[in-house]
């Protein structure tokens, strides 16, 4: 690459330059020239200034090295000079005429000692500032008391440096901070309340574009703050389209974050500490995201109740195109992530997200049940999402539960175990879906299913697994279930099955009962794994299974199949393969019958 310089010495790229990988236009050298001239215009100006700084310090004797130098200086450095006095007195001029532009706080009463009532004072300052249309200025250090509620003006700007405020008395369901419309905070909204059954911190209400610099930090001074309303939050958002906040923090709230109607909200970190349910968004809240967050220790009121979740969508109007990024929640009494409500949601992606020690199951969709219309959601992502130490209560306690949605994918799911016996009570469990994808699942140590399928929501078509990576010591690996119900296109492609103690199989389908076999198998289902040597020949392929829905099967697997085992068992579609080893041989069912290749 050729490189020319002005005579000042800018570089530029020489026009058609053949070994620049790109043609350069001409007009660099133009530009080069241009920026060489008006560094030579400001460097000549400087020089000027200091010519003239230096004859003016000459005249007045007090230029450097000057006879009265030193004097001047040891007049400057003595507190009983009148010299020293002069210089403080201008330095402290230019101190104030410094000050941020806008209306301080401390100009206009508030006091911002933590102690006296500034709720007036404050509210005065704060509608003079936005009448005016500068910020007001809260020093930094200052708590600002407050003893009841009004809400900020539209408008606002506040540069609060960290300042906080500090609820002075009981005020019921009223908020301590309102946010207007149309409000910015610069330097952080942190809030102390003092907690009890009706408590809220910071509101923002039917307020669009509100945007907070600095993070929100809401802290209640005793846990289960709010605790006698699900509306009664640390932070609130409601009708209140763009909300932004690069950071929400709420401790000691059983309620801690709501964000209902507010489509396009963004909140950049959300952490919540001692909870019942962390983190709500309720519904209308399109193209909304949390982009990294962590939620953590189970409030004095948990429960393994409904709603007692981590992160829950629970909505009565429609959401679309909802991201959760690298959010973490720990302890959830319920469910760790939930979407569930009232209507229809689509396009939710989680990436990158864990849940750990939840009550329940570590995620879980849940379309309407039967008298809801029976909605299903669609468009349901998780990504790279690990569930650890999930529930061992019942069936509703899972790594992943997946009921009345469609389009769902999974990818690189984990569900494993830390610090208990078992990780899950089922690993992945799904029931009424339609269209879902399972890629390289990682599920250990389950106490009764890896993988179920059951009936309890309808039927379930086009389900697709692939490199499955299943370990268990107990229950069953693959477990399909469907009395009364149509199962189609179910895809169990490649990976390793392993139940390595009990009494479990690696594979079931449809027990042969009745009324259990009375559910249906049709489209193409397939079945090609390979089943590890730990898990014994004779349940490698439940001897439960119905041969109905076996015989739906066009299997390509690999096992060890008993000795004993009759030549038509296990009774796969014709056609089917498997790699015997035992025989260390290729068979082939033909005709009703397992045959050497």
């Amino acid at each position: 690459m050729a490189i020319g310089h002005t005579p000042g010495g800018t570089g530029y790229v020489v026009p058609n330059d053949p070994n620049h990988p790109d043609v350069t236009p001409p007009d660099t050298v133009s530009i080069a020239y241009t920026v060489d001239a008006r560094f030579r215009e400001q460097g000549a100006k400087v020089d000027a200034a200091m010519r003239a700084a230096e004859a003016v310090m000459g005249m007045a004797g007090i230029g450097a090295s000057s006879p009265i130098d030193s004097q001047t200086a040891a007049l400057v450095r003595s507190t009983t000079t009148l010299t020293h006095d002069a210089v403080r007195s201008v330095v402290q001029e230019v101190g104030v005429q410094a000050r941020p532009l806008g209306l301080h706080a401390e100009d206009l009463g508030v006091k911002g000692n933590g102690i006296a009532d500034d709720t007036t004072a404050f509210h005065a300052a704060a509608s003079a500032a936005a009448k005016a249309g500068v910020p007001l200025v809260i020093p930094a250090g200052f708590s600002i008391g407050i003893s009841s509620y009004k809400r900020l003006p539209e408008g606002l700007t506040m540069h609060t440096n960290g300042a906080s405020f500090q609820q002075l008395t009981q005020m019921g369901r009223a908020p301590v901070v309102g946010l207007g419309p149309r409000s910015t905070v610069v330097g952080g909204l942190r809030v102390q309340t003092l907690g009890g059954d009706a408590c809220q911190g910071v509101h923002v209400a039917d307020a669009p574009d509100v945007t907070v610099y600095g993070g929100i930090e809401v802290r209640s001074s005793t846990p289960g703050a709010g605790k006698a309303n699900i509306r009664d939050n640390g932070v609130r958002v409601i009708n209140s389209p763009r909300f932004t906040a690069d950071r929400v923090y709420v401790e000691n709230y059983d309620w801690a974050v709501w964000v209902d109607e507010s489509p396009g909200f963004q909140i950049g970190w959300a952490e919540v500490s001692t909870y019942s349910l962390a983190v709500r968004i309720k519904g209308g809240c399109s193209q909304g995201r949390i982009h990294g967050g962590r939620v953590y220790k189970a409030g004095p009121n948990s429960a393994y109740l409904p709603g007692y979740n981590g992160l829950l969508m629970e909505n009565q109007s429609a959401s679309d195109d909802l991201r959760i990024s690298n959010f973490t929640v720990e302890d959830a009494g319920e469910h760790g992530y939930r979407v569930s409500g009232f209507t229809t949601q689509t396009n939710i992606w989680f990436d990158h997200c864990m849940a750990r020690g939840s009550g329940g199951s570590g995620f879980k969709v849940l379309g309407g049940d039967d008298n809801e219309n029976g909605f299903r959601n669609r468009g349901i992502t998780f990504n790279a999402c690990t569930a650890i130490d999930s529930g061992t209560i019942n069936r509703n306690c899972c790594g992943f539960l997946i009921q009345r949605a469609d389009d769902v994918r999974l990818i690189s799911p984990v569900v494993k175990k830390a610090k208990q016996t078992y990780s899950a009570v089922e690993g992945i469990r799904m029931s009424g879906v339609s269209h879902v994808t399972v890629v390289a699942p990682k599920i250990l140590d389950t106490h009764k299913f890896a993988i179920h399928i059951d009936e309890a929501c309808g039927n379930v078509q086009d389900v697709t697994f692939t490199d499955l990576h299943v370990s268990t010591p107990s229950g069953h690996g693959i477990y399909l279930q469907n009395p009364g119900v149509e199962f189609r296109d179910m895809r169990f492609k490649g990976g390793l099955v392993e139940v390595y103690d009990g009494d479990g199989a690696g594979f079931y389908a449809g027990r042969y009962t009745s009324p259990e076999d009375s559910g249906t198998w049709r489209g193409m289902n397939e079945l090609e794994v390979t089943f590890s040597d730990s898990t014994g020949a004779s349940r490698q392929i439940s001897e439960w299974s119905s041969p109905n829905a076996l015989g739906s099967f066009m299997a390509d697997i690999t096992m060890w199949r008993a000795a004993d085992a009759a030549s038509s068992w296990p009774p796969f579609s014709g056609g089917s393969m498997i790699l015997d080893r035992r025989l260390g041989s290729r068979q082939v069912m033909k005709g009703g019958v397992w045959a050497g290749l």
